[in-house]
Order: structure tokens, then C-alpha cells, then sequence
């Protein structure tokens, strides 16, 4: 997989777990995150999103890398409601990227639609639930 889809990617979003399988030392901090965002750009894709969600604190860190570091930290949303987070924020950004944002900017709005969706997140059954899709987002107001 690293060898074939990676560099094929214009974007590769791992999460901590993730990363650290792809790149084989631990991701725990933001430090090593880096260090896990240059190894996978190194492989070959054009920008990496590191997600933080599995990490502990009150804070999740999230740190996108195309050759320049940005770091998005969010207040952790206490919910059980987390089915689908990483589908929905690829989404987000692909969905972003083929409206003609750039990376940078679909990656803050998929990050900023994500939260959003997160704190409408609900039970349909037993268990966790899903993220609530259904929100409104102020850039696509109009549209």
C-alpha cells in the first residue's frame, strides 16, 4: 500500500494510530507528528493531515503538512456519537476540494464542518451513534 496508493495521494489523512503503523515509531505528540507527516510526505504524498481524536486531553490536535506545518487544536466534544468522523471529514475535504478550495482551505472547512458534526451527533439504535450530518455550514449559505 505505501509503495503503490500513497504516492498517488494529494492528500493522506491518518490518525494517530494510522500514522504510526505507516510510519513504524510512535505518534503521541505533537512532535513525533511532525516527524510522521514528513516520513509520509516523504513517501510520496502531497499533503498529510495527521487527525488527533484518539489522543487524550481536553484538547484534540490535528497538524496538516504540504512541505509548511499547520496545527488546528479543537476543544474535545464529549460524545459517544463518533461513528463515521473519518469518513465524514475525507468527505468534507473532497467535497471542499471539488467545489475549488484549495487544500488548505478544504482541510479548515472539512476540520470546522466536522466539529460541527460532531456535536450533533445521535442514537439511532443501540451504541455509538453516528456524527449528525445535517449542519449548516456559514460559507455555504446561498448556495
Amino acid at each position: 500500500m505505501k509503495e503503490s496508493l500513497i504516492p498517488l495521494a494529494g492528500l493522506v489523512t491518518p490518525n494517530l494510530p494510522e500514522a504510526q503503523r505507516l510510519v513504524g515509531f510512535p505518534v503521541e505528540s505533537l512532535e513525533a507528528m511532525k516527524a510522521a507527516a514528513e516520513r509520509i510526505l516523504e513517501m510520496g504524498a502531497r499533503s498529510v493531515l495527521i487527525k488527533g481524536g484518539h489522543g487524550s486531553g481536553e484538547e484534540v490536535t490535528d497538524l496538516f503538512h504540504d512541505g509548511q506545518v499547520r496545527v488546528f487544536r479543537h476543544k474535545r466534544i464529549e460524545t459517544l456519537d463518533t461513528h463515521g468522523t473519518g469518513c465524514t471529514l475525507s468527505a468534507a475535504i473532497a467535497a471542499e476540494l471539488a467545489a475549488g478550495c484549495d487544500v488548505h482551505e478544504a482541510v479548515e472547512r472539512g476540520l470546522a464542518y466536522l466539529q460541527a458534526a460532531l456535536q450533533r451527533g445521535f442514537r439511532p439504535g443501540k451504541g455509538p451513534g453516528p456524527v449528525g450530518h445535517a449542519v449548516s455550514m456559514p460559507w455555504l449559505e446561498g448556495h
